[in-house]
């Protein structure tokens, strides 16, 4: 099982997003039991809040579950247990790779080579989804590789 977390500022609205998205589409492609998707923030600001209005509107979309998604900040066990720590902006990025003294820096990863930008100051929650949709076969075929040759 390839076990994947995305990251953002507050998990309200890129890393949410994101994790509906992906979720649905690995129940599209029928390999859902080989991953897991999660989402969490680098700052405690949101924790404990659902997705931003916004975002549950994109994932409206989607037949995914997210209604019981409450904000959480990463920890070292999210470190530990994700092969994937997937960051949308290069803040994110400097973040996780600090994290612990750099121990976990080989499992962090920039989810675009652009920063996805923030529609809680842009209020632009459909260009952060067309972002993260034309980024989900890059990163399935990257995985799905990793299933095929174990």
């Amino acid at each position: 099982m390839i076990k994947v977390l995305f990251v953002c500022l507050g998990n309200i609205c890129r890393s949410p997003m994101a994790e509906g998205i992906f979720k649905f589409y690995a129940e599209q492609k029928g390999v859902a039991n080989q991953f897991l998707f999660e989402s969490r923030a680098i700052s405690r600001w949101e924790e404990g809040n659902p997705p931003h209005p916004g975002t549950m509107n994109i994932l409206k979309r989607y037949p995914v579950d997210m209604n019981q998604k409450k904000s959480k900040m990463i920890d070292e066990i999210d470190f530990i247990k994700f092969d994937y720590i997937i960051g949308m902006d290069e803040t994110h990025i400097n973040f996780l790779k600090r994290f612990n003294d750099g121990e976990f820096k080989h499992k962090v990863y920039k989810f675009h080579k652009k920063d996805v930008e923030d529609p809680y100051y842009t209020n632009r929650f459909e260009d952060t989804h067309q972002m993260i949709l034309n980024q989900v076969e890059y990163w399935f075929d990257r995985w799905l590789k990793k299933i095929i040759d174990v």
